[in-house]
């Protein structure tokens, strides 16, 4: 049809305007949802990693007019932030950092009383501690050290049932994996040192 042949011819002028040709691919076959689309449609993909499309969009001549009642030709088009991210991640253009105040994370288990737990944490930020306690007690020590590794938290105080009773608790340093028995009023020092 001349409709086509028009089209076509559009978009070789376009092509031609483009300082990027090698990186324009035309797929006559790509297909984005049948419903509202009503002419051109594009995807951005990149060759690896092959994650799919990170943007895609195109022609709608009905589309507002559903929500609007009224005829508003328009195009548009959207981008998939995570799978951006994920992408700029595995490219190595963006870097994974693990970014927390907290400078001690406190890891407690279930049958210790949180009341003991809250007083240590509000000694500790009386210190000019930034302190991170969980919203409840881990199932085991090991759970709540890899959670705090995870968040980057550099150290773990882990507070048992024996450790309140003996009134010594057992700092670790996250980064060398030195553990140390310490009296409360040694973290400071520690900590900060």
């Amino acid at each position: 049809s001349s409709e086509i042949k028009a089209a076509i011819e559009s978009l070789k002028t376009i092509l031609d305007f483009s300082k990027k040709k090698d990186r324009i691919k035309i797929d006559l076959s790509l297909v984005r949802g049948l419903d509202y689309y009503t002419g051109i449609i594009y995807e951005a993909v990149v060759e690896e990693p092959k994650i799919g499309s990170l943007s895609g969009g195109g022609r709608y001549d009905n589309l507002i007019g559903i929500f609007t009642g009224n005829k508003i030709p328009a195009v548009g088009g959207s981008i998939g932030v995570e799978r951006l991210i994920d992408t700029g991640l595995e490219l190595g253009i963006f870097k994974k950092e693990k970014k927390t105040y907290s400078k001690v994370g406190i890891v407690y288990t279930k049958d210790v009383d949180v009341k003991k737990v809250w007083e240590i944490a509000d000694y500790l930020r009386s210190k000019g501690i930034n302190t991170f306690i969980p919203f409840e007690g881990y199932s085991g020590i090991l759970d709540g050290v890899k959670d705090l590794d995870k968040r980057g938290i550099q150290f773990a105080l882990i507070i048992g049932k024996k450790e309140i009773e003996e009134g010594k608790l057992t700092l670790q340093n996250l980064l060398t994996r030195e553990r140390q028995v310490v009296k409360l009023e040694e973290i400071d020092k520690i900590v900060k040192g």
